[in-house]
């Protein structure tokens, strides 16, 4: 699909992974409000300071990452 169609459907996202990827950012994170799991492992995330409460996560993954 063309990535205009994606974001829609991203923003209903219950699962979402993106392992080894380079994600420095949570930036924008806080539009996925339907996420339940969100996997970001071996990633070059640095802090947890933009991480919204989103109410429907119960699963993350931040491992092998650069957040101290």
């Amino acid at each position: 699909p063309h990535p205009d169609h994606l974001e829609p459907a991203l923003s209903q996202a219950a699962d979402l992974n993106l392992n080894s990827n380079l994600v420095e950012s949570l930036e924008g994170i806080e539009n996925l409000k339907c996420l339940v799991s969100l996997q970001l492992a071996h990633n070059r995330v640095e802090s947890m300071k933009q991480m919204p409460y989103l109410a429907e996560l119960r699963e993350l993954d931040l491992s092998r990452n650069l957040v101290r």
